[in-house]
């Protein structure tokens, strides 16, 4: 069985700024920050046919955390300059507690298209425990823009999100 896909070329009727206020949750981790105790999940450590066996069966041991051990909302000297704010925390942050690992570079060069000298970085504490603190601006002032490429739907999108491009997030995610 074969699958044809083709598209129409139908003019537009109507040209509205569709996609010119794209906004994103988005931030920045800090760390690692080194701890002297075994504190911290290291998967290479923690990660055993015992630790499973104790996860299925009692619901406990390193396996049973989340890797997030607290998370804060916070509001901070921006929001309270803010009357668009005065309902909320502009900054959400986790403390995740996850130790650096022979994966982690891969890992987090993946999940997050870290540059190699923020992944060296990140690396840079492997087989120690540490943390990791995230912090996130939940309520951006910057605007990005999504577009389309051309008329055929395929394409992929022309996506442009302005991280940081205005000043008061900038000074938002640093007070955070």
């Amino acid at each position: 069985m074969h699958i044809v896909f083709f598209y129409l070329q139908i003019p537009s009727r109507v040209d509205l700024p569709v996609g010119e206020r794209l906004q994103d949750k988005y931030g920045t981790l800090v760390g690692p920050f080194v701890m002297n105790k075994p504190l911290s999940f290291n998967r290479e450590r923690d990660l055993t046919f015992s630790a499973l066996l104790d996860w299925v069966f009692n619901g406990s041991g390193p396996i049973a955390g989340g890797r997030t051990e607290s998370t804060h909302a916070i509001k901070t000297s921006v929001a309270l300059r803010e009357p668009r704010f005065v309902d909320a925390p502009d900054i959400h942050t986790y403390v995740v507690a996850a130790s650096a690992d022979t994966r982690t570079k891969m890992d987090y060069g993946n999940a997050f298209n870290f540059d190699e000298p923020s992944l060296d970085y990140i690396a840079s504490s492997l087989g120690v425990d540490s943390f990791f603190q995230l912090v996130t601006l939940t309520r951006p002032f910057g605007y990005g823009t999504v577009r389309l490429r051309d008329s055929n739907p395929r394409s992929p999108l022309l996506i442009d999100p302005q991280y940081l491009q205005h000043p008061k997030d900038t000074e938002t995610l640093v007070e955070g």
